[in-house]
């Protein structure tokens, strides 16, 4: 077994799989590539000592591929090959599996395809497509990989072998978008609001699952049509090969030294996140004015995040200790976030909350620009300017909300237009 074997493998070549389903290494090495895979597909995305990442990232993959290949190996085995046996009782399962999941695992360089940063070149929305584009060209990849292994070792040809591979993928992601589904049903439930990527990606959820639906019910017709012309084949014995150690430790470190760049940015935004955590709201942003925006992952916003309800507390408070001396992408930033705060048609800050938010609009130089440029999401003050304001027993006005019609109107904006 050498790397060029397992790359030869990707590109579907009849000897790299032959060699590959013989190789007594292969089950090891496609178990290592998995835990190797874990690098591209998380190291832009999350900082490796997280406390609720660590270490969860890197064995993620190789869970979640053991159940999807467990899977994939007993509907095709159980469903196909092992009834087509002439003597399947010969024949140990528990070896057939190992075997299968040598080469299921062997596919798992084609996921180093996520690691195109795409987020440094796109904007948060084109970035989810991308990342969407670059989802399904693996899968597709991947099963159709997993065909024409099919298609080698067995004496069927690749459009059988592909509906043996596509009835189970198409049940998995029935089962993946329904709980995702589910889900996003409660939470739309509890009133969160989606970022426009989160958005998209819910629609692509729903094609994928009615996709899925229709693409199995033809794959069943067809399978269930299919004559029986052949006598399957059980998987290859195997011969001694050895782990290309050499070969895996260099991958390693080729994906350990890309890593390092973006792994300091993913530092940095634990490091903000920690202020924040800690209530050291000037604190965290003289952290943030000690860097470019660049310094910072560009797959993470900054937080608080408006689209994080568990943010909404810190959100106020980071806007009262913003100054008017804080760098110029700081304050845009924030101010940003405010625009989204305010279409919120839910609108979950408080009085208090608002009067820390009118009070950064009112300190801050770029604050009455904002303010004319946004003044139809001033209506979402209308429930807090509506609510009840006479106490039970004083009958007096709450004076946070006089407050705020007060501040409106030093803003420019009649606080009356918006009851």
């Amino acid at each position: 077994m050498d790397l060029r074997t397992v790359f030869r493998y990707q590109l579907g070549r009849r000897d790299a799989i032959e060699a590959v389903s013989r190789d007594s290494a292969s089950l090891n090495t496609g178990m290592v590539l998995v835990l190797i895979t874990a690098i591209p597909r998380n190291y832009d995305q999350i900082y490796w000592r997280e406390s609720d990442a660590w270490p969860y990232w890197l064995f993620a993959p190789l869970i979640f591929s053991l159940f999807s290949g467990t899977f994939l190996f007993g509907f095709i085995y159980f469903g196909f090959i092992r009834g087509w046996l002439d003597d399947p009782r010969s024949v140990p399962v528990r070896q057939q599996w190992r075997r299968f999941m040598a080469l299921f695992w062997m596919t798992a360089p084609i996921a180093w395809l996520y690691a195109i940063p795409v987020e440094r070149f796109l904007d948060p929305y084109h970035a989810a497509m991308a990342n969407l584009g670059l989802l399904l060209g693996v899968a597709g990849w991947r099963v159709c990989l997993m065909a024409r292994v099919f298609s080698v070792l067995q004496p069927v040809q690749f459009s059988l072998s592909l509906g043996w591979v596509l009835a189970p993928a198409c049940f998995e992601v029935l089962v993946v978008a329904f709980c995702g589904g589910l889900a996003i049903a409660l939470g739309g439930m509890g009133g969160i609001q989606y970022s426009p990527e989160d958005s998209f990606m819910i629609t692509a959820a729903n094609v994928a699952f009615y996709g899925a639906i229709v693409l199995l019910g033809v794959v069943a017709i067809l399978l269930v049509r299919a004559e029986r012309r052949f006598v399957a084949r059980p998987l290859p014995e195997l011969a001694p090969g050895r782990l290309p150690v050499v070969g895996l430790a260099i991958v390693v470190t080729v994906w350990f030294v890309i890593s390092i760049p973006a792994q300091i940015e993913q530092y940095r935004f634990v490091a903000h996140v920690a202020l924040l955590r800690a209530r050291d709201y000037r604190g965290a942003l003289n952290y943030l004015a000690r860097h470019r925006r660049t310094d910072f992952p560009a797959s993470r916003r900054i937080e608080p995040s408006p689209f994080e309800l568990f943010s909404r507390r810190e959100f106020p408070e980071t806007l009262a200790n913003l100054r008017a001396t804080d760098p110029q992408w700081v304050k845009r930033l924030y101010l940003d976030y405010l625009r989204v705060v305010f279409s919120d048609p839910w609108l979950r800050i408080n009085a208090d909350e608002m009067l820390k938010v009118l009070g950064a609009l009112e300190r801050l130089p770029e604050g009455k620009e904002w303010v004319d440029r946004n003044r139809e999401r001033f209506k979402s003050l209308k429930p807090l300017l509506a609510a009840p304001r006479d106490d039970a027993t004083s009958k007096k006005p709450d004076d946070s909300v006089v407050q705020i019609e007060m501040m409106l109107r030093n803003l420019g904006i009649d606080p009356e237009t918006l009851k």
